[in-house]
């Protein structure tokens, strides 16, 4: 049996219902349950102490704006698709990975929720860092989170000791993971792709806390060729939070251990999450 759950949902005149949706045993992650529904675009976000989540308003946004840059404008009722959202929490006992997908060029558009059971971070490797690869892929309108990306992400095998590949362009500049943002460390400095990279929720508060501590960044992608003035790498999502990186396509990072801003970031990021959680 899988472990991925589904369910389509319909909105009319401030309520809702929710229709089971049966997926084959050989689906085994959210990636692959997507792969069988109606495309369109999405946003995935995880839930905390079960009935918890994090920028409900923000994953909206996300969904509207990637909406609209796929040229539809669709209005979305948050209340009551919250509603259905938390009975759809609720009815399972264990913290999740969730996917909210709109399959925005059926007539009428659809809504489905799917979900995994969250497989946390490894806590040490916080401490110690993960390694990631890179890889040359286009991404066609990169600022909206389309489903027709996930192909490419499923097709694409990461080692056991691989966490993340990183897209690398034409030109060799390391623009963002499959399913993460990337930020790099010179001399003090933050640099991060903008123009051609979908701007994460996660990565937009690190961003904001970032200026906070009055960090410089500049918003430009690292090139694969001067991995070695790099001082610290880490890559965000909302499952990773800020994870360090100490190695990329086996060459070590910096000095092969997480840096000073890179920890930094995390705190401040777990600290917005004290703040900032919101029950269902």
């Amino acid at each position: 049996m899988n472990n991925i759950s589904g369910v389509k949902i319909q909105l009319k005149n401030g309520n809702y219902s929710l229709k089971s949706i049966d997926f084959p045993n050989n689906i085994s992650s959210l990636n692959q349950a997507t792969m069988t529904l109606p495309g369109g675009v999405y946003t995935t976000f995880r839930t905390y102490d079960q009935n918890k989540i994090i920028f409900w308003n923000k994953h909206i946004e996300r969904l509207n704006q990637s909406a609209k840059l796929e040229g539809r404008t669709i209005e979305i009722d948050k209340i009551p698709l919250r509603i259905a959202l938390k009975e759809f929490v609720n009815r399972q006992i264990t913290d999740l990975r969730i996917r909210i997908l709109i399959s925005i060029f059926e007539d009428p558009i659809t809504i489905h929720f799917l979900s995994e059971e969250l497989i946390p971070v490894n806590p040490k490797a916080y401490n110690l860092g993960v390694e990631v690869v890179t890889t040359r892929t286009i991404r066609e309108n990169p600022k909206a989170k389309r489903t027709d990306f996930i192909n490419q992400q499923i097709n694409f095998h990461l080692g056991p000791e691989v966490n993340e590949a990183i897209i690398e362009d034409k030109a060799g500049n390391l623009l963002e993971g499959y399913s993460s943002n990337l930020f790099a460390i010179i001399k003090g400095i933050i640099y991060t792709e903008n123009d051609s990279v979908l701007h994460g929720i996660t990565r937009s508060i690190v961003l904001e806390e970032a200026a906070k501590c009055e960090i410089p960044i500049i918003f430009t992608p690292i090139n694969i060729n001067n991995l070695h003035e790099i001082n610290e790498m880490f890559i965000t999502s909302t499952s990773r939070a800020v994870l360090p990186v100490i190695k990329i396509n086996r060459e070590i990072v910096g000095d092969g251990t997480p840096g000073h801003i890179t920890k930094l970031m995390l705190k401040h990021y777990l600290s917005r999450l004290e703040t900032d959680l919101e029950n269902l």
